[in-house]
Order: structure tokens, then C-alpha cells, then sequence
């Protein structure tokens, strides 16, 4: 869970700041992190927590999801795997759209 939680404030947090940095009018370090940190984040780090709760599962419960925090790790698994899926989708679906819409508004801006 901590793993997870650092991942999202990595890449979730800071390319916020960079969204709101985006809609004020300074498109350039939304357009760097999304391009760079929050794609390759969102692809690897975010699958990490995934990997490592069915690792748990697998080696230390032996296959055995019955046993005491079995349930819980599934339902990591689960939605991390869920959420993990819908930002890869996201960042690789829309990361070049948004580069060239920046690219756009840096050339007409000076």
C-alpha cells in the first residue's frame, strides 16, 4: 500500500500541479512530465504494487488466497490491476495528442 501511495504522488500528484500549470498558461513542464515521468511511471511504477501483491500471494500464502490477508491482497490485485490498466490506456492513448496540442502553443506564443 505505501508503494502505491508513493507511485500516485509521484506521477498522479505532480502531473496535477503540472495539469494546473497547463491551464494557466504554462504548458511546457506538463507536457515534459507527462511525456517522460507520468508515461514510463504509469507503465512501470504503477504495475509494481500489483506484481508485488501476487508475488505475496504466490510465495508467502503458497497459492492460497484463504488464509488471513489472501482476501486483501486480491483485492489489490484487483484494483490496482484495474487502475494500473486505465492509466497506461490513458497516458499511451493521449500523451502525443497532447504533446502536439503543446508544441502548438509554444510556436504560436513566441
Amino acid at each position: 500500500m505505501l508503494f502505491t501511495f508513493f507511485g500516485y504522488m509521484v506521477v498522479s500528484m505532480v502531473e496535477m500541479v503540472g495539469w494546473i500549470l497547463y491551464l494557466t498558461g504554462s504548458p511546457t513542464f506538463f507536457g515534459w512530465y507527462v511525456s517522460i515521468i507520468g508515461y514510463y511511471g504509469a507503465i512501470v511504477l504503477y504495475a509494481v504494487p500489483v506484481i508485488l501483491a501476487s508475488m505475496h500471494i504466490a510465495v508467502t500464502l503458497k497459492g492460497k488466497a484463504t488464509a488471513s490477508p489472501g482476501a486483501y491482497c486480491c483485492f489489490l490485485v484487483a484494483v490496482g490491476g484495474f487502475f494500473w490498466l486505465l492509466n497506461v490506456f490513458v497516458h499511451l492513448s493521449y500523451s502525443e495528442g497532447l504533446l502536439k496540442s503543446i508544441s502548438k502553443c509554444v510556436r504560436r506564443d513566441t
